[in-house]
């Protein structure tokens, strides 16, 4: 009972990126073609989105995201989109160094709360983003991509289902077929966690939970 309740306070933050190039390409018969946005042409356009998401049960507190980039990157135009007002969410930009730093600091992000941070940005190489966590010893991080996001949402559906039916007569014929019509999503969802994060890392979200070995645990 001791470990399900320690396992329940687990502080979980989720992160996930986005990239959409806006480039033409870099063929020597278009270097004189660029994209242009309100009048002004750039040569590597690009739409970064940064989500960070709360999917467990305990709030977290003094929260510090790293984004990495190129040194030569130009931030263009920034916005911040969140769950809640009363997230306080600051972003400060470090250069000088070997590569730029966008630094988000989150006050206090509660459970089931989200923020994107979204930027146009231009210029560098662009693939090699790196986002980490700094300053956070007790929170359990994975790192979605864009695509595992819905289907995670979806896999949650299917638990909760899966443990209201158990409480009926017959719930067992019902929870195998939940777990029938979502195999597909379950095996998705663990192939995008064995791809995007590392071995000792786990992910528990809600009854939920993926550990390093990339075996899947529900917990009633």
């Amino acid at each position: 009972m001791n470990n399900r309740k320690n396992k329940n306070r687990q502080k979980t933050i989720a992160i996930n990126h986005s990239l959409t190039k806006y480039a033409i390409g870099s063929d020597s018969e278009q270097d004189d073609l660029s994209v242009s946005y309100k009048g002004t042409p750039y040569s590597n356009l690009a739409r970064l989105v940064v989500s960070i998401e709360n999917p467990g049960a305990v709030a977290v507190e003094s929260l510090r995201i790293v984004v990495t980039l190129p040194n030569e990157t130009s931030t263009i135009e920034y916005k911040l989109k969140k769950s809640s007002n009363i997230i306080s969410v600051q972003k400060s930009i470090v250069e000088g160094g070997s590569a730029r730093e966008d630094v988000i600091k989150i006050d206090r992000i509660e459970s089931t709360d989200q923020i994107e941070v979204i930027d146009l940005v231009d210029g560098g190489k662009l693939d090699d983003i790196k986002i980490n966590p700094r300053g956070v010893d007790d929170v359990k991080f994975t790192y979605l991509t864009a695509k595992s996001i819905p289907e995670l949402r979806s896999l949650i559906g299917y638990i909760a289902l899966f443990l209201f039916v158990g409480a009926f007569p017959m719930g067992g014929l019902v929870q195998a077929f939940v777990l029938m019509i979502s195999a597909n999503t379950i095996i998705n969802v663990i192939n995008e966690f064995r791809e995007n994060n590392k071995p000792d890392k786990s992910v528990k979200i809600q009854h939920i939970e993926i550990d390093g070995e990339s075996r899947l645990q529900i917990n009633q």
